[in-house]
Formats: C-alpha cells, structure tokens, sequence
C-alpha cells in the first residue's frame, strides 16, 4: 500500500503573528521577506514528539518558534547569489495562512528562491544544496514519527515583483523515502516482548547518509525528481537504525498508529531487516522493497511469521557494585545486563571532615550512613550521548531502548548491540517526582581501566579523562573529531555530575552558537529543548545554544545568602543543569556554584565547602586526600586526583598535536579547554591549547589547585568553572620506603646550585641529586616543590633557603614567619607522602652584596638569620625531621661568613661546602636509618648507624 506524502507545515496557533521574534532584525539594504507555504493544515506537535497524523492522508507537522527552513536567493543576470543560507522561521499570518519569515538582501523581479528543510548553519550554494538522512534516528513509542528527521526541499520560486510580501507560494518535498514497519504478533507469546529497534542493512544501494541536489535542474526542468535523481553523493551509508525509545510491546495487529518509521533514500533496496526486541532478534534476510520518494511504503512483519529467524537474546548479568558503589560505572560489552545497588549515596561511607581555617575556625562537616540512605520510588534515563561519527552526529544511546528497570532498590539496563559508546545519566526519583541521587553509565567497549593505568608516583592513574572514549591511543590522530574521543567530561569542582565532552577540536563550539559539546539528547520531554532546525539538534536536546536553558540559577531560586548545604541540594536535584550563581553569567564572587560567597558572614559558612572532594585542610596535602567522598565522580575502586598525584606527570610533558605526553610514564593529556566560570557561562573555550585538570586538594582560602602543563597551581581556578578530571585508584599515595628515587634531594636557591657544582662528586658518589635555582625565595621553591622535589620520589629531601626571601629577591617584603610558613609546608608535603626530611639551617650571612649600603644599613640580616634558624630548628625537633646546622661552623665572630669559607658574603666556597657535608652526612645517616634493617649475617646488630642524643 502507497499513500501520499505531503509535505504540510502544521502551525501551533499564534494570534496576529507577522514574522518570528527570533529573525534577524533588517539592516540597511536588508529586506524582511515573508513567504507563504501551500498545503498547510493547523495542527501543534505534541510532548511525545510526534509530527504524524493518521487520516486520508500522512501529514508531516511542523511548529512555530521551533522548526527553522534555510533560504538562499539567486539573480539570473549577475550569476550570483543575492542570499545565501539564511535562517527561516514559520509563523502564522492574521488571517491564519502559514508563513516563513527570513531577513534577506535586496532582491530584484526575476530572481530565484530556494528554501530547504531542516536548516543547518553549514555553508549552503544555492545551485547545490546537501541534506541528510541519518543513518542512526530515533522514535519515542510506537507510531510516533519524528518528522524532523525527514529532510525536504522546496521546489524553487522566481519572484515576479519585489514586494516584501511575495504572492508566490513554497511547495516542500520530502528528499527521502519514508517507511512504516508494521511489527506484530497475533500469537500472545510474543506480546510481552517490547520493540527496542528496527534496522536495514544493505549490500548494494546507500540507504542513508548525504545527497548534494543541483537545484538548478529544477529550474531549468521544473521538475523536482530531476534534480533529486542526479544529484552527486557526499557520503554513503550502507544501514539504518530506528531505536524506540519509551515503553513499546508488541501488538497484536500492525497499524500506523503501533508502527516503527524510518526515512531513506529513494531506491529498490535488498538487504536484511531485523527487528530487536528485550528477548530476541528477529531477521528477515535478502527483503527487498521499493522506497519512492514522497511516498510512504508500508511493510507488515508478523513476528511468528514463516521466513523470519528468531533468535533468542541470553544476556550475561554484571553486578556494577559488587566492588562498592560509586557515582560512575563502567560498562564494557554489548547485549548485557548490568545492574547495580541504589539505596546509598555515592560509595556509600560516612565520613567526617574536621580542619582549620587560616584565622583558627574549626570547621566540622560530613554525614552519617542514615544520611546516606536512599528510597527511590523509580528510575529514568536523564539524558545521553556519544561521539561524533564520521557520517556526522549520532542519536544512539549506550543504554537499550526503554531496559531501565528497578526492583528491591537495584537499577537494572542493557546494553545494546552493537556496542554503543558514549555516557548516559539514570536518576533516582521519589514519588512526588523529585530526583534523590544519580548516576553516570560511562560506556567504553572492552575498556578495562585496571589494564591500562600509569605511574604517577605513588599513585595509580587511569589511562584516560573520566568519561572519555579514548587514551594515548588518538593523541596523533589527523581526525580531529576522533582525536576529541580523548577529552572526556566536565565537572564543577566538588560535583559528582558530568557534562558533555567537547565535539570536536573547535574553538569556536559547532553549528551556530552551540558550545556545549556533544549534541546530548534527554527522552524526559518536559525537559527537551527543541533545536532540530540546527546542524547539530534535533527536538529532544538536553543542552542547546541558550547557556540560561542549561543553567540553574541559585542565587534566583535559593536567595542571598545560600550556604554550602543548600547550593549542595539543589545540585543533587537538578544534575542535569550548571549550577549558576545568576543570569547566564554563571558566575559571582569567586565563581563559587555551591554557596553565595558575598553574602555569607562567617568562616565557617564561607570554608564548609571544602570537603565535598576530601582533603579540606588549606595549605597542605592532608592524610585524608585519600579519602572518598560521596560526591567523588569517579568509578568503584578510583578516587579524584590529589594535586601531587599530577606533580608526578606533568613536570615534563611533550607537546603532541592534540595534547601533551609524558613518555617516562606513558601519560596523556589532551587539550581540554574549560567551561567557563563567567562571560557567558559554562560554554567550552580555548579547546585547542589548554589542558586543566581538577584535583580534590583545595589548598587557598577562594581557591582549588588546579594541574596544566605547567604544573600545579591555584591561579585563576574557579569551582564554578568546569574542567576535567582523572582518577586514581584509592589508598594510592602512601608511601613506604625505600622510595624509587635518589636517596636525598636537595632543593634550594643558588646555595644549593652551587654546591652541586663545586663538589659534584658528593652528589653522583652518594646518590643525590640538587635541584637549586639561583635568586629564588622560598614561595618560589615551594611553588616547584611538587615537580622538582615530591615527583623525584626521594628517600629523603633537604630543604634549604632563606636568605633571597630576606633580600626581596621577589618584591615580597616577606617576615621570618612567611619564611618559616613556606618551609613548614614543604616539609609537611613531603612528610604526607612518607619522604624524610632534613631541614638546613640559613647559611650565616651579615651582608647582602646585591644590595646597597644603605639597604645593608637599615636591615640586620645577620639577626633575622639567627632567628630564623632558632624557628626552623624548634620545628624540627618537634616534627622528628632532622635539622642540620651549617650556621654554628660556618660563622664569624659577627655572623657572618668565615672568610675561607666563602666565594662572597652569602655563598660558600668548595671548603664551606665540604664542612656543611660533615654536618649533613650523620643527620642524614640518623634521619634515614632503619632499625628493623637486616645486617649481612641475618642478625640486627649493626649499631654503627645508631646515634644517641
């Protein structure tokens, strides 16, 4: 059976509306151009998605304010076009005709429009026009088809006048062919099965992909089909797919109203068809049909028929949190069954945090395992992705039709096959339809993290960014859409809940105003966002171009004043928005997401939202940054990066095209760009040259320590921002001895340069290694302390410095207590990771020859070096760390230097150097010995290393 296709532009009504608000207001020279559309009949598109009606005729819907056409004008006498590719919207005039509505350049009598269906913001010639079938459509419930997945052009016009109201009328033709798979059963056996997917696959003619029309056939031959019949082929796709999303068993009668469709390209196609369903595969091999376009071919397929072959599905079952529950799992293979445990938060472990503020605040926070509990009533998928193809956007779902189920507090799903990668997001909902917790179903086939991690020190690092299709595998990619398969999610700072991984290697996002990433589609319809007139959308996006529609404005809905606990809440509630302080900007003071930092009065109300990654402690790397919280991302078993766990890895990074490589440890970091904090929220920016990583340390008052290939810093980080993460496995970072590196690091300024250099061999014969920076202070020593000192991974490190600090070397005007500060937390970092430590007392020194006489005058330097040494070494002894002084042998009678001992005032010579390593060698000796050591003969009996106070 054969029915016509009309092509009909159904109108939501709008009362009195000439033009659509979201046209180009005209510029000089610009005309609006209203033009009127035959064939209409008045009809809006329902929730569902639907743009099919079922009566005499099949009528294709489209709806105002939503569906967008693309015009282009042409003028015979020049050649050249007048317009090209502009973007039309629809409209309903006053006395209830259809219009499309477009701000076009001047036009002349004579010339030709041509307007086509859906728009894109892809360049468009007037004389060769691309449309798409896709390969991969989607459909929500039976019969419902969407029409926006019907490209269609409209047969060319030549204007006779140049009025702005043109009496000329636009007649739309489908470019496909649609088809209508009738699915049944009458034999009840079958009727508890639900349909997941219909799919054609050929051998010979192209079924989907892209068609370049040469319009100007059209023109010279009036005839649609001319143009449609010889036109050049971009791409070929050889199968097609129609996933049914929503619930869908099988009739027991075929209908349109219970039917599967899927437009193609025109042709006599022989292949296979097969019909999915949760129990089976059902195949029809070497069918044959004829797809006309503007027709629609209606094809029955009894289930329990004679020539289809049905195949029973048996799905393996995983249990995801057998290992612990998380807010991220792992699938790897097709055509199974995975579930997991939804009663719990995140890994399910009460924890509690207690740290100090810089002004002395104590501030306790966590949660108890009855706060941990949840009850959900249902469950639903959020929204999903997967990556760019190389036909283009793919609407597939790494989780099965409607396979979401849940039972006695497990969340079950399947996954398809084929295989689809990609994240997908499930919530858990109550009864009165607020979400209590979700979670991020990360689909990588065959993807084993355990099988390909690296070295970061102490830690054991994934391979890859959280959520990404791909490692060190693309970083030399040529294909920048494959290469992208590398950047993986976003997340704000302290959020377990991903976004969309950027697209592509693309500054400037994809399609017109779309910086969100992977086109990211949602089957909750109240939630949809209606972007099919787009290159890039279709009616049920997740994300679109307006940054407001993606956001969650908290200072709108909570007021001033919102704390952690309540920005935290509403996070929860709403995981599939940025969390937004106000308007677009998604910014306020700080950028802060989780409170509202201007208008809070108290340090503990600013500080309480340290611990939603662990690690609260400000200014050092506390013992518990290995501890995972609730709100960590990361799979069973990882936890978020500490910042040190990137010192390890990003010291010595290569440039590669898309990103940086570590070659000793087999690290990759792609550019990731960010999602910005501010000046048009959360969008993705800078995607081709940065790279920025969120660790779970907070170590500043505003701030979060970021990783760049630079290093480890805390400039410009906002938790409001999005960045990207890596996750190492939990417990990692502990440290015993013996480490893998030198047996003592010495970091310093020139002091410690030098004595490499005058004595070298005490540094190669012993094992040391220096790592001294002529000029630098102590902030500048500790800001390379990670890099330089941590990711050497020495059995010991010596810390000594001072003395540039006490000249201004860094126009700090630093005290002796910013100095002690800065060595303080040195030590105390690498104490955490189980590194000993010697603390060097300043060298004496009563004059600084850089600087003047006067400045010499006004400054008692020999003092503040004697009382900086009584600081550092009280510390010591209290810490158990080893102090070495170098100040008692070194000094005149005026502490000073001792004049054969120094090059000049400040540094020693070769002979000041070797009476320091007569102090260094017993403290180090004392510092490293190890009574449980075992001597040559088996018995612990050798004290020679034994030295008593």
């Amino acid at each position: 059976m054969k029915r016509l296709l009309y092509s009909l532009l159904g109108m939501a009504v709008c009362a009195s509306c000439t033009y659509d608000p979201d046209v180009a207001t005209p510029s000089a020279g610009e005309r609006l151009l209203r033009l009127r559309v035959a064939d209409v009949e008045m009809a809006t598109v329902p929730d569902d998605g639907s743009r099919t009606t079922f009566a005499d005729d099949f009528v294709i819907k489209w709806e105002d304010e939503k569906d967008l056409v693309g015009v282009s004008m042409w003028n015979p006498s020049s050649g050249l076009e007048r317009t090209s590719n502009v973007k039309g919207t629809i409209g309903r005039d006053t006395d209830g005709s259809a219009v499309v509505s477009a701000t076009v350049n001047a036009f002349d009598e004579g010339d030709y429009l041509m307007a086509y269906y859906p728009y894109t913001s892809e360049p468009h010639n007037f004389w060769l026009t691309s449309v798409v079938v896709a390969e991969s459509q989607t459909q929500y419930g039976l019969g419902n088809f969407n029409g926006s997945n019907n490209p269609m052009l409209a047969v060319p016009v030549q204007l006779r006048g140049t009025e702005t109201d043109v009496a000329e009328q636009l007649h739309f033709r489908s470019v496909g062919a649609l088809v209508e798979w009738g699915v049944y059963s009458s034999d009840e056996a079958y009727r508890s099965e639900k349909i997941l997917s219909v799919a054609f696959t050929t051998e010979g003619n192209a079924v989907a992909g892209t068609r370049t029309f040469n319009i100007q056939k059209v023109v010279e031959d009036e005839d649609l089909d001319v143009a449609l019949n010889t036109a050049g082929t971009s791409i070929d796709k050889n199968s097609i797919t129609v996933s049914v999303i929503g619930d869908a068993p099988v009739p027991a009668a075929a209908s349109p109203e219970q039917s599967v469709y899927a437009v193609m390209l025109p042709g006599t196609h022989t292949g296979d068809l097969v019909v999915t369903t949760d129990k089976a595969k059902y195949t029809w091999s070497d069918k044959t049909l004829d797809a006309q376009r503007s027709y629609v071919r209606r094809i029955g397929l009894n289930l329990a028929g004679e020539n289809v072959v049905r195949e029973e599905i048996v799905l393996s079952e995983v249990d995801l949190s057998a290992a612990g529950t998380a807010n991220t799992y792992i699938v790897n293979k097709a055509a199974t069954i995975y579930k997991f445990k939804a009663t719990v938060k995140g890994n399910g472990v009460a924890r509690s945090f207690t740290w100090k503020e810089t002004d002395g605040t104590e501030i306790t926070r966590g949660y108890t395992e009855a706060e941990l509990a949840i009850n959900p009533a249902r469950v639903a998928v959020l929204w999903y992705n997967t990556p760019k193809q190389s036909y283009g956007w793919s609407h597939e779902s790494p989780i099965a039709g409607n396979t979401v189920t849940l039972e006695d507090g497990v969340v079950s799903f399947a996954t398809p096959d084929p295989f689809v990668s990609g994240n997908a997001v499930i919530a858990a909902y109550d009864d009165a339809g607020t979400i209590l917790w979700s979670w991020n179903i990360w689909a990588v086939e065959g993807y084993d993290p355990d099988a390909l991690t690296h070295n970061a020190g102490g830690y054991t690092m994934m391979d890859r960014n959280l959520g990404a299709m791909a490692g060190p595998e693309v970083m030399n990619n040529s294909d920048k859409r494959e290469a992208a398969w590398a950047i993986g999610n976003y997340y704000q700072w302290g959020r377990k809940d991903p976004f969309p991984a950027g697209a592509e290697y693309d500054d400037g996002g994809f399609g017109e105003n779309m910086f969100w990433g992977l086109p990211t589609y949602t089957p909750i319809a109240e939630l949809a966002q209606d972007f099919s007139g787009t290159s890039w959308g279709s009616s049920d996006m997740m994300f679109g171009s307006n940054a407001v529609a993606n956001c969650h404005l908290l200072k709108s809905i909570l007021g001033a004043g919102f704390t952690t606990e309540q920005g935290v809440a509403e996070s929860v509630a709403y995981p599939y928005r940025w969390m937004s302080y106000e308007n677009e900007d998604c910014a306020g003071s700080y950028y802060f997401w989780m409170l509202d930092y201007n208008n809070l009065s108290t340090s503990e109300q600013k500080g309480s939202w340290r611990y939603l990654w662990g690690a609260p402690e400000i200014g050092k790397v506390a013992g518990n940054d290995n501890l995972k919280t609730i709100y960590d991302p990361c799979p069973p078993g990882w936890k978020v990066a500490p910042a040190d766990a990137y010192s390890f890895v990003v010291g010595n990074l290569q440039n590669m095209q898309w990103g940086y490589y570590d070659e000793s440890s087999g690290a990759y970091f792609p550019y990731t760009g960010q999602r910005q904090a501010g000046f048009g929220g959360s969008q993705l920016r800078s995607l081709t040259n940065g790279t920025m990583f969120l660790s779970s340390a907070c170590v500043g008052e505003n701030t979060l320590q970021k990783a760049y290939n630079g290093g480890v810093q805390t400039y410009n980080t906002y938790p409001g921002a999005g960045y990207n993460l890596r996750c190492v496995k939990e417990g990692n970072g502990v440290y015993e001895l013996p480490h893998s590196g030198p047996r003592c690091l010495f970091i310093g300024n020139s002091i410690t340069r030098t004595w490499n250099s005058y004595h070298p061999e005490f540094f190669t014969d012993n094992d040391f290694l220096g790592k001294g920076i002529d000029g630098q202070t102590s902030e500048q020593i500790k800001n390379r302390f990670y890099s330089d000192a941590i990711a050497n991974d020495p059995v010991c490190v010596h810390i000594a410095c001072g003395i540039n600090d006490m000249a201004n070397n860094d126009g700090a005007n630093r005290t002796n207590e910013g100095i002690f500060a800065n060595i303080r937390e040195m030590a105390e970092m690498a104490a955490s990771k189980g590194i000993k430590v010697i603390i060097g007392s300043t060298p004496p020194a009563n004059y600084i020859w850089w600087l003047d006489e006067e400045w010499n005058a006004a400054n008692d330097v020999a003092q503040r070096v004697i009382d900086l040494n009584v600081m550092l070494k009280a510390y010591a002894e209290e810490r158990g760390f080893g102090y070495a002084d170098y100040h008692s042998v070194l000094k005149d009678e005026e502490n000073g230097l001792k004049k054969e001992y120094q090059v000049d005032a400040v540094h020693p010579n070769l002979e000041g150097f070797k009476v320091m390593e007569s102090v260094f060698l017993p403290v180090f000796e004392q510092v490293t010995y190890n009574p449980d050591a075992v001597g040559s003969d088996g018995q612990l009996d050798d004290f020679d290393n034994e030295y008593w106070n």
